[in-house]
């Protein structure tokens, strides 16, 4: 290419924020080169002859690769326009709690049908994180349903969550709706979930 070459073009590309991936594809490959394009920011460096079939493979990368930074830039631009502490009354600067501000943006963006395991001491705001990632997610608009497990009796634990129909036992004079039916296409929270048997967890 006269003029200029494949490094100078990469980066003009780098200080005008364009961030398409790029193959350097050369002839004459050297260590320094190869490093040097790497700095720049190329996806990939190569050096001829070329296998078409690595090559096919390698721009099936690049695209999911620059997708997934796509979306990472999506998270950071969601992540900088929420106030946790005003919407979901979490209080807190510090490194860490702020990492769980990143986890709840993360998780929030998964299917709605992904389990989340929320450990920590009591009064911790475990709930209240809960609360977080169903405020945020893409069914905020559904119910969230919190159940404290050790409170309901072991006899109706499954009454409790999946309901009964008219008299599926006795005493069962009318439907009961349980709570993942009430919970529907949203949040369900079962709190405390290790105060109950290891077999009825399962």
């Amino acid at each position: 290419m006269p003029g200029l070459d494949g490094l100078e073009i990469l980066k003009q590309l780098k200080d005008k924020g364009i961030e398409t991936p790029v193959v350097i594809i050369t002839g004459y490959g050297t260590m320094q080169t190869a490093v040097k394009a790497i700095q720049l920011g190329a996806f990939e460096y190569l050096t001829k002859p070329l296998d078409i079939n690595r090559i096919r493979l390698l721009i099936q990368r690049a695209i999911e690769t620059n997708q997934l930074k796509n979306k990472v830039r999506e998270f950071e631009i969601k992540q900088s326009e929420i106030d946790y502490e005003e919407k979901y009354q979490i209080i807190g600067n510090s490194p860490k709690i702020q990492e769980i501000f990143k986890l709840i943006g993360v998780i929030s963006m998964t299917p709605n049908t992904t389990p989340v395991l929320i450990t920590g001491e009591s009064g911790t705001g475990k709930e209240l994180v809960a609360r977080a990632i169903h405020r945020s997610g893409a069914n905020a608009s559904e119910p969230f349903v919190a159940i404290n497990c050790p409170a309901v009796p072991e006899n109706l634990l499954e009454s409790e969550f999946f309901g009964h129909e008219k008299g599926a036992f006795t005493g069962a004079d009318k439907r009961k709706y349980g709570k993942f039916e009430i919970a529907g296409k949203g949040t369900i929270l079962l709190d405390e979930i290790t105060g109950i048997p290891s077999n009825l967890q399962q």
